[in-house]
């Protein structure tokens, strides 16, 4: 049956939830020229592994937890 079908299903969750509807619309960023250690305090209190990073506000990229950690231990 059509309903069984794994394209169908996907296809019908896909409209059901739209990205916008589920989307987290308010959020912490990371400014491109922030160092890493006021990076690393906004992560300490925000659930998110990742945030964005922005430059004149628009988006360049992402840093994660563990970029910041990363960068963190090589800055010794």
């Amino acid at each position: 049956k059509i309903q069984n079908c794994k394209f169908y299903n996907t296809h019908y969750v896909v409209h059901l939830f739209p990205c916008k509807n589920i989307m987290i619309k308010e959020f912490k960023t990371v400014n491109a020229t922030m160092n890493i250690f006021d990076a690393s305090k906004l992560f300490s209190n925000a659930i998110k592994r990742s945030l964005p990073v922005l430059s004149d506000g628009k988006l360049v990229g992402l840093i994660s937890r563990k970029d910041v950690l990363k960068a963190a231990l090589n800055a010794k």
